[in-house]
């Protein structure tokens, strides 16, 4: 299986003005072959807070896609999944007009 995972940060502001609300990191994943998929709220993107929780959502055997934030740069070496990642800094976007 190939699992692609990120992780974003959610708040809200209406019309950006007004009081900042609460801020809310989440970690999620998605597996390509079954579309399986977890969405789970974080206090942090430690690799304390995300290495528990993808030992527990994703297969043993399973080829983890992320990106290059570092929390992710031992999961090869401390889960042993197979572990490829995609530096947004190289990625070109392609207009499709």
């Amino acid at each position: 299986m190939i699992v692609e995972i990120d992780e974003s940060l959610f708040s809200r502001r209406k019309n950006n003005a007004g009081r900042v609300l609460p801020q809310q990191w989440i970690f999620g994943g998605i597996c390509r072959e079954t579309k399986e998929c977890f969405i789970v709220p974080v206090p942090d993107r430690s690799a304390e807070t995300l290495f528990p929780i993808i030992l527990n959502r994703i297969r043993p055997g399973s080829t983890i896609i992320s990106d290059c934030w570092a929390a992710y740069r031992s999961i090869q070496e401390k889960l042993g999944f197979d572990h490829l990642t995609v530096n947004h800094k190289y990625v070109r976007m392609i207009d499709h007009k």
